[in-house]
């Protein structure tokens, strides 16, 4: 389910992503707030420096043919189509924040700094 619609083109940057978020004691509840997950993952943005570890563009990956262009191609983004994602605001900073309480895991992505 989504509340919001992230813009999905162009470069992204992988802030962070944890799996079994609900096991680590100094992380908010996965049913908490969002702004307060939000708050809590930003703290590993390290601004330029996580831009150079982890930006990429989405890609298309096509199972049928060897054709990038081809429509039936699936596209990939740093949050999933089973992911709740929403738009969020940290320190001024735009981020996307998506959560899988199925699959307990959270993450926080958002453009490269200067082209946000």
């Amino acid at each position: 389910m989504r509340t919001t619609s992230p813009d999905n083109a162009g470069t992204w940057v992988d802030v962070i992503f944890v799996g079994d978020f609900d096991e680590n004691p100094d992380a908010p509840a996965l049913d908490a707030d969002r702004q307060a997950i939000a708050d809590y993952l930003a703290a590993w943005d390290e601004g330029v420096e996580t831009d150079a570890a982890h930006t990429y563009e989405p890609t298309r990956i096509n199972f049928y043919s060897s054709d990038p262009g081809d429509e039936d191609g699936l596209i990939h983004y740093p949050w999933g189509s089973a992911d709740d994602a929403y738009n969020v605001t940290v320190n001024g900073q735009n981020y996307v924040l998506a959560l899988n309480r199925g699959l307990r895991y959270a993450s926080l992505s958002r453009r490269p700094l200067g082209m946000a």
